[in-house]
């Protein structure tokens, strides 16, 4: 069973919304959908880590990444700068937070 139909059979789930978004190809959806989930199940860690996915893996990734890609993130940033806050707020001990934040302010 692909991730999608999980999700749909499932749509309350953060776990199944979580990994659906996972397996999505467009980076704007992938920001749209974790902030959906985030909305949803504001305690769900693996919303937050989502974002924060979407960052470190497009944005830091500099030789495989269009600098239209990278505008469109830094463009969006923004949106979640205060999420990314809260996630820290709320999981002071996750790093990737942390990493995030910093690697995004430079």
């Amino acid at each position: 069973m692909s991730a999608d139909n999980l999700y749909q059979n499932n749509p309350g789930s953060a776990d199944h919304h979580y990994l659906w978004v996972r397996c999505l190809d467009d980076v704007l959806i992938q920001l749209t959908e974790a902030r959906k989930l985030i909305a949803a199940h504001p305690d769900y860690k693996w919303g937050y880590r989502l974002i924060q996915a979407v960052y470190q893996i497009n944005f830091f990734n500099k030789q495989d990444v269009s600098e239209q890609l990278r505008d469109l993130l830094t463009e969006n940033y923004p949106l979640d700068k205060d999420t990314l806050v809260r996630a820290f707020t709320l999981f002071p001990d996750d790093d990737y937070t942390l990493y995030t934040m910093y690697e995004m302010s430079m």
